[in-house]
């Protein structure tokens, strides 16, 4: 789905500024992290070989999580990677007992939606970006869109 732009100019010159000055990657500890697979709705085709890519070459790309204010992080993107992981350790692997993270706070996004559908957003735009989509992400993901562009527009917000 490369080439859609999808969120392209919807976040503000201060949302784009508060995102680059809070990307602090830190390593929590994996117990801490959850996968919050009710949020997310898309599959997870290919965890082995992604396994196996993180057990060759290391993690490429560290999660996106938000603090669930209980002492542990809920995933905003990442699922696959925590699921690969989680896969590896499974397996006896001892190299990620903590796994690197950024911590993203909703609250800075400068959008006029409620927490959850921001919470949404971010999680539908990584997908669409990062990897080959089934057919039953796509599904999911135009669902999921269609419920954070309804609400932009209810709140006065033009998306392109």
């Amino acid at each position: 789905m490369k080439g859609l732009n999808l969120g392209t100019g919807l976040f503000s010159e201060a949302s784009k500024a508060a995102a680059l000055s809070s990307y602090k990657i830190q390593h929590i500890p994996f117990e801490k992290i959850r996968p919050n697979d009710e949020a997310h709705g898309f599959s997870l085709d290919g965890i082995e070989e992604l396994a196996e890519s993180i057990a060759d070459v290391g993690l490429e790309q560290n999660l996106v999580v938000e603090d669930a204010g209980d002492g542990n992080y809920n995933i905003l993107t990442g699922r696959r990677r925590y699921y690969a992981i989680k896969l590896l350790r499974d397996n006896g692997s001892l190299a990620w007992k903590t796994v690197p993270c950024v911590v993203k706070n909703l609250a800075e996004m400068d959008l006029p939606l409620t927490e959850e559908t921001k919470r949404t957003y971010a999680i539908v735009t990584t997908n669409a970006e990062q990897r080959k989509l089934t057919p039953a992400d796509t599904a999911e993901m135009v669902k999921k869109l269609t419920k954070v562009y309804d609400e932009l527009e209810a709140n006065g917000a033009k998306p392109k």
